[in-house]
């Protein structure tokens, strides 16, 4: 059996040593996000720096390309958002990704490329209890239903977290034993599939009209494929006398008398990278240029020209020539172009060479104003003397949103406190506090839980302005709300909101609202959640809102909540 395994930053829980020996032995690392958050409650810039840093950063670890992704908590669309799909989708094409585990998204989303991503029929023996009895059904039924499953991929893969006690990995070794040794099996990674699939989609064979039996052979290079995997081509007709690519003969395997195998190979001037290196530019306005400790003799600079654009530099300090180096410049989502490619086809020693790129044009809308982000380049160099691969970033932010354009981001101006028990939460001092500009106080002095709290810095870079932030900024916050993780809580928001004419206030909220005071009382509302007759000028509004035993406490997820009048969104103060 051979595995990927998705990870998220390097860390605590798996360094780069451990990462290196999980990409061993023929398994593989795959790639998930920096800091595994919902994606659906992060801003689109920062949903491509979460994607795009965590792939560079593994990428360097492991010495290795990484073409397969699997999404956090599996969440790519949410009802509250239809544009977060879109960009998801998005930042992971412009992240360089063609392979994701969840077959729902790489088959029906109309927002990749049709026919890029590859996936996966996925069979769970059981995450933390194996279900063997379960496994062997689904299993059956797909080696029963070979076509039908074909439709989805050509794979059959398990989808497990590998957090099994002992005797359950040993149910899972015996299970898995089952389907072993198999020759109609291809036993291979994720990467490995990924690799296949690419190159069998977008392998271009044409004949040469001038020579009879000469093909050119054109297919994506080797970094982006993501692993060294020949394609298997049939030929038809009396076997061949001889087949060969680059003057490399190749085996032929008979299939039937007119029907034969060959394994296409990359050819030598395609090598996968065998050192990838990661060089940070800050924030990209400074022209000095970095040296690498795995790439020796090269000098890279990326950030701002004085023009504005984007300059990439690269200089060969060794005594050879390179032959060629593949370039994209990957951009955040704010860019209505999301990637950008070159080529340098000879860096002589000795020789600089500077390449602007332009910055493009900057997509509409508050959503793409928002979150801290980066640019990246990616350089791949194949010639045998480097046989290398570099990524280059520095930080970005969105465009400056305007005032107005601040003043309705329900993220920067909401006041939150608790987790609370239900059957023991007292609302009445919150109705006396939703007296407009009345202090807002913690109901028992020296509880964190009882203390209110906004976002911090970090908080607004990452997360869609569009939602509320119901968690603490302290360690110490988070160690007394765990207890609530997954089990029945309330907590409340205080939201001052101004309206500029009067009317009825309309408040949509991803959490069910059980309590809620204006202005110093408490208010009856029906299921739209409308309050009527409120006048033009500041408001408080108080709300006790139900988490549904949904919410973990150790990883922030915000909720999406909305304040408008006649369909337009207040102020918030």
């Amino acid at each position: 059996i051979k595995g990927s395994f998705y990870l998220n930053a390097s860390g605590r829980l798996m360094d780069a040593k451990g990462a290196r020996t999980l990409a061993s032995q023929g398994c593989s690392v795959a790639g998930r996000t920096v800091h595994h958050y919902w994606l659906t409650t992060v801003n689109p810039n920062a949903v491509f720096r979460e994607i795009l840093l965590n792939r560079i950063e593994r990428e360097a670890e492991v010495d290795f390309p990484i073409n397969s992704f699997a999404f956090p908590f599996g969440t790519y669309w949410t009802g509250h958002d239809p544009q977060s799909q879109p960009d998801i989708s998005d930042a992971l094409v412009r992240s360089g990704y063609h392979h994701c585990v969840y077959s729902r998204f790489a088959k029906n989303t109309q927002y990749l490329p049709k026919g890029l991503f590859s996936t996966v029929n996925q069979v769970v023996p059981g995450d933390r209890k194996i279900n063997a009895d379960k496994f062997r059904i689904k299993m059956k039924e797909i080696l029963d239903n070979p076509e039908k499953f074909k439709q989805t991929d050509y794979s059959i893969s398990l989808g497990v977290h590998p957090w099994q006690p002992a005797p359950e990995m040993e149910k899972f070794k015996q299970l898995i034993s089952e389907y072993a040794g198999r020759d109609d099996f291809w036993y291979c990674s994720q990467t490995e599939f990924a690799a296949y699939r690419l190159n069998a989609k977008y392998t271009i064979i044409t004949p040469d009209e001038t020579k009879v039996g000469i093909y050119k052979v054109s297919r994506p290079t080797i970094e982006y494929a993501g692993e060294d995997v020949p394609l298997s081509i049939t030929l038809t007709g009396p076997k061949p006398s001889k087949v060969s690519i680059d003057g490399k003969v190749l085996d032929i395997i008979k299939l039937d008398d007119q029907r034969w195998m060959v394994n296409l190979p990359y050819t030598q001037d395609q090598q996968l990278p065998n050192k990838v290196d990661w060089l940070h530019f800050d924030d990209g306005k400074s022209t000095e240029l970095k040296t690498s400790d795995e790439i020796p003799g090269l000098a890279f600079g990326f950030g701002y020209e004085s023009s504005g654009d984007f300059l990439l530099t690269v200089t060969n300090n060794s005594d050879k020539p390179i032959s060629t180096i593949y370039i994209v410049i990957r951009k955040p989502l704010f860019y209505e172009i999301g990637t950008e490619y070159d080529r340098i086809k000879e860096l002589k020693p000795g020789q600089t060479i500077k390449l602007p790129f332009t910055l493009g044009k900057i997509k509409p809308g508050i959503r793409y104003k928002q979150g801290k982000t980066i640019v990246a380049a990616e350089l791949f160099m194949p010639d045998p003397n480097v046989q290398a691969k570099a990524h280059l970033t520095f930080d970005v932010s969105g465009p400056e949103a305007t005032a107005e354009e601040k003043a309705v981001m329900i993220r920067d101006f909401a006041h939150i406190t608790g987790p609370f028990v239900p059957r023991e939460f007292d609302f009445a001092p919150y109705v006396a506090m939703s007296q407009t500009d009345a202090p807002l106080k913690p109901t028992t002095e020296g509880d964190l839980l009882t203390t209110w709290s906004t976002t911090d810095a970090a908080a607004s870079e990452t997360f869609a302005y569009d939602r509320i932030f119901p968690f603490g900024q302290s360690k110490d916050w988070y160690k007394a709300a765990n207890k609530f993780t997954r089990k029945p809580a309330y907590f409340v928001a205080a939201i001052d909101f101004q309206m500029s004419d009067a009317g009825a206030l309309d408040i949509k909220s991803e959490l069910p609202i059980m309590k809620i005071a204006v202005d110093g009382k408490e208010i009856t509302f029906d299921k739209e959640m409308t309050i009527e007759g409120l006048a033009a000028g500041k408001h408080r509004a108080i709300m006790a809102l139900d988490t549904k035993s949904n919410l973990v406490f150790y990883k922030p997820k915000p909720v999406f909540m909305e304040l408008t009048v006649d369909g337009k969104s207040v102020t918030y103060r």
